[in-house]
């Protein structure tokens, strides 16, 4: 029954990542993330299909993507009820997504080389308000870059006491 202690993903890219990040979400528990960006899980699914349907992707994997994307987002919803979810990231990726509309390097991957519109912006923006309003127990805090700076690639997620995500 014994489980692997570290696994690794070729790349944020992969469906095996995506799954392994949805199954980790659903286990109930906290979750604590400290990255460049924003979280994904502050995209609206309408959207996060939006920005999958732009890339070379089959409709099969457009489909699923967005069944775990979904996922993520209904283990979000049921346990932010219960657990402390906390977000950490630089103020300055907030800052590049306003004023030069380009996501951070996590996040790039779904819009491969395109640009969102300033609606789209706009859309992710005010589901991250609305999350904050709705849910006592999800917290953002924005740090400046200039204050880590002798870290790169800085991308962390500890879910309850069953998975950490760690970005190399």
């Amino acid at each position: 029954f014994a489980k692997p202690l570290l696994k690794s993903y070729p790349s944020q890219k992969t469906i095996e990542y995506q799954q392994a990040l949805a199954e980790a979400e659903e286990v109930p528990s906290s979750k604590y993330v400290f990255k460049n960006g924003l979280s994904t899980v502050t995209l609206p699914l309408n959207l996060y299909e939006k920005y999958l349907k732009l890339g070379n992707r089959t409709s099969q994997e457009i489909s699923y993507r967005k069944f775990l994307h979904g996922k993520r987002i209904d283990s979000f919803e049921t346990q932010v009820k219960h657990y402390e979810f906390k977000d950490i990231c630089f103020i300055e990726s907030l800052e590049r997504l306003v004023k030069t509309k380009k996501y951070t390097f996590y996040e790039y991957y779904m819009l491969e080389n395109r640009t969102p519109s300033n609606e789209d912006i706009i859309c992710h923006l005010e589901n991250l308000i609305n999350m904050l309003r709705k849910h006592d127990n999800y917290e953002i805090a924005f740090v400046s870059e200039k204050d880590f700076k002798k870290m790169s690639n800085i991308c962390w997620i500890v879910k309850g006491n069953s998975s950490v995500f760690i970005q190399t």
